[in-house]
């Protein structure tokens, strides 16, 4: 499913429309990465939204040894 789709999907929904395209947002996100949402650890997916709030806010500062860590 592609961000576009999601949104027409669930854009008339509110608030769980919009916690279900976030959802599906960090599992396109992860899957960029190589990465399995679903096999992720708790602390990898609280930094991997960490580091894509940053990085839409302009103020990233990705640590590339914690990234090697991750993937």
């Amino acid at each position: 499913m592609e961000i576009d789709d999601i949104l027409e999907k669930y854009g008339s929904y509110g608030r769980t429309g919009r916690v279900i395209f976030q959802h599906h947002a960090y599992v396109m996100i992860a899957k960029k990465f190589g990465l399995d949402w679903n096999k992720m650890s708790h602390n990898d997916k609280i930094f991997l939204k960490g580091e894509m709030i940053e990085h839409f806010a302009g103020t990233s500062t990705i640590n590339e040894e914690r990234w090697q860590t991750v993937l």
